[in-house]
């Protein structure tokens, strides 16, 4: 269960976000009042078929030929959009109603914002590509590659074959990217040079670079179950990404065989990274010899292999503790940017499916907390079937959710 956050700062100059939400003619008229500058980029989820002539009739209306966009099906729009009459604020704005529009315009003079779409032959190549090949391969299609973009927003079709070897390609031909995303409900949509484009079975993006004032932001609420264990002997199977851990050790020297520290409701292991670092979540299995097992991924290779006594700890996802950590966290950006002298403009949101009203007990917990700390500000969202991100980590200081690279699906 995570929450997935896309923020802009005010670091340019006129730099603008405005969202609207409701049937496609209003909501494009609504944010085009809104404008005071000419948009660049932006965002749209729709609840409907996105093959509808009004969604192409608006696009082609409203938006100016240099402004990117990438968009997806979803089963219910969430937006923070600015209250009527002019009474201040924000009103939060859901529906699952079919043929209803959340759109988000930004204007990033100082950026260069690029939309385009991976076809399933793509997605497929990328795939079955050996190790290292991926970069070539997307400089050869001609999709964005180069440290110089900073930013990557990614939207899969639900149903897409192995969206983790996209997400992934795109993190090593981009490698100081902070990339971010999700899952969507069904089709996806990219509009570039005036351009419109309606998939299904594939992938969407949106790519930055310039002077980028947007932080990738990523939550997760878990709780410790155990103690923090030490791993004496653990080791890397040899041609395999997989850590075996034959025993724990606790702080008192006391030894514990894996298969008897786990308790009821265990979800996750976390592995601590680095000496102070949070602990990075997966799930775990064991050998038939009883040793624990855990799934190794990008970076067995910046440890050199060298695993031997590492640290862990038994996890589950808990609401308090979700709850906790995304108020942790938009506070935290909320005093970077008043220590820096910037602003806060607005957010894209990917909420996991499960973190719905029978888990937190309240509905749509995830945008009203931002609402609370950020009330004058635009959002829109979907729900996710699978989030794209920077791992989220357990115990981890506030400024490691901002952190960027090793991007994959969670």
């Amino acid at each position: 269960s995570r929450f997935s956050l896309l923020a802009a700062c005010e670091v340019q100059r006129r730099p603008q976000l405005v969202a609207a939400a409701g049937p496609p003619a209003s909501a494009f008229a609504s944010v085009s009042a809104q404008l005071t500058a000419t948009p660049t980029l932006g965002f749209l989820f729709w609840t409907g078929d996105l093959c509808q002539p009004e969604i192409r009739r608006e696009l082609s209306r409203r938006l100016p030929i240099g402004c990117e966009l990438i968009g997806a099906q979803t089963i219910e729009v969430q937006a923070l959009v600015p209250r009527d009459r002019g009474r201040g604020g924000t009103s939060l704005q859901v529906s699952e109603r079919p043929g209803t529009v959340s759109l988000q315009l930004g204007s990033f003079p100082d950026a260069e914002a690029r939309a385009f779409l991976i076809s399933r032959d793509h997605c497929a190549s990328l795939y079955a590509a050996e190790d290292g090949a991926e970069v070539e391969l997307l400089r050869n299609f001609g999709y964005p590659v180069g440290n110089e973009w900073k930013t990557i927003v990614i939207n899969c079709s639900v149903g897409m074959d192995d969206p983790d070897s996209v997400v992934k390609a795109f993190q090593l031909a981009c490698p100081g990217a902070a990339i971010i995303g999700g899952i969507a409900e069904g089709q996806v949509l990219m509009h570039s040079r005036g351009r419109t484009r309606i998939e299904d079975l594939c992938a969407v993006g949106l790519a930055l670079r310039g002077d980028v004032p947007l932080t990738a932001l990523v939550s997760r609420g878990c709780v410790p179950l155990t103690p923090h264990f030490r791993c004496p002997g653990a080791e890397v199977l040899e041609g395999t990404r997989i850590l075996q851990v034959p025993e724990l050790v606790l702080e008192d020297g006391s030894r514990v065989a894996p298969m008897t520290a786990i308790r009821p409701g265990i979800m996750f292991v976390g592995r601590r990274l680095g000496a102070h670092g949070g602990f990075l979540l997966t799930r775990y299995n064991f050998s038939k010899g009883g040793s624990l097992h855990i799934p190794l991924e990008d970076d067995v290779d910046e440890w050199n292999g060298q695993f031997d006594d590492c640290e862990v700890c038994f996890y589950r996802i808990d609401q308090r503790a979700c709850e906790n950590d995304l108020e942790q966290l938009l506070g935290f950006v909320q005093g970077q940017c008043e220590e820096r002298e910037e602003e806060i403009l607005g957010a894209v949101m990917f909420t996991c499916c499960a973190r719905v009203e029978d888990f937190f007990g309240r509905s749509h917990a995830d945008v009203k907390q931002f609402q609370a700390v950020f009330p004058l500000l635009p959002l829109t969202g979907i729900w996710a079937n699978g989030e794209i991100g920077p791992r989220a980590l357990a115990e981890s200081a506030p400024e490691q959710a901002t952190r960027t690279g090793n991007a994959s699906m969670q």
